[in-house]
């Protein structure tokens, strides 16, 4: 990684699953940290969504938007380098530093990964340059082993971050979905600390 300007360690946010409650967590971070002065940016590598919003140089994903204004900041395609925008059950636009890529979307999921890990780390180091502390959103569960893992423990790793993980007791299934039982390169856990996002879990 390139040198950084930054003071803070980056603190990753991962969860157990999708919509446990990342977004809205990294958000309020966004403004308790620049309420407390500190100039702060959100960062997702990879966001799978139809909801946008344009930037300068292309677009993002709005949870990104929304959190960068939470910082108080202009939103910027660095901020979700990797935008995927579902067209099927199987296929999505594959949008890289705020552009349409039309080659990457043809080209079959499992492939992209060497030719989106330059955007994503590139944008990374540049936020890292410009900015005190850097607030990472993962993607889905840190341990979904049937992905390669870009956008959790390789960033995770990659950026050195502190990382909490986001526990949504409601699912009830919470436990066992940290645990990868095939570990592979770059997925190696980041010990992350366990913050609840809901207290309750409906009984059996």
């Amino acid at each position: 990684m390139t040198a950084s300007r930054a003071s803070l360690r980056p603190l990753a946010v991962l969860g157990c699953t999708s919509s446990a409650g990342k977004s809205l967590t990294v958000t309020a971070l966004c403004r308790w940290f620049a309420r407390q002065g500190v100039d702060v940016t959100p960062f997702k590598a990879q966001n799978m969504s139809n909801n946008a919003r344009v930037v300068d140089g292309g677009e993002i994903g709005v949870a990104q938007w929304l959190q960068a204004i939470a910082a108080r900041q202009e939103p910027s395609m660095f901020m979700n380098p990797v935008l995927l925008k579902p067209e099927a059950d199987t296929r999505s636009q594959v949008v890289v530093n705020g552009q349409v890529r039309h080659d990457l979307t043809t080209m079959p999921w499992r492939d992209r990964g060497p030719y989106l890990w330059p955007a994503m780390s590139g944008a990374l180091d540049t936020l890292r340059r410009e900015h005190e502390l850097v607030l990472i959103e993962g993607a889905g569960s840190p341990a979904e082993i049937n992905l390669p893992d870009l956008v959790n423990n390789r960033i995770v790793d990659y950026a050195d971050a502190a990382a909490l993980l986001i526990v949504a007791f409601r699912s009830c299934r919470t436990y066992g979905r940290p645990v990868s039982p095939s570990p592979r390169p770059h997925t190696s856990p980041a010990r992350p600390a366990t913050v609840p996002s809901s207290s309750t879990c409906p009984q059996n």
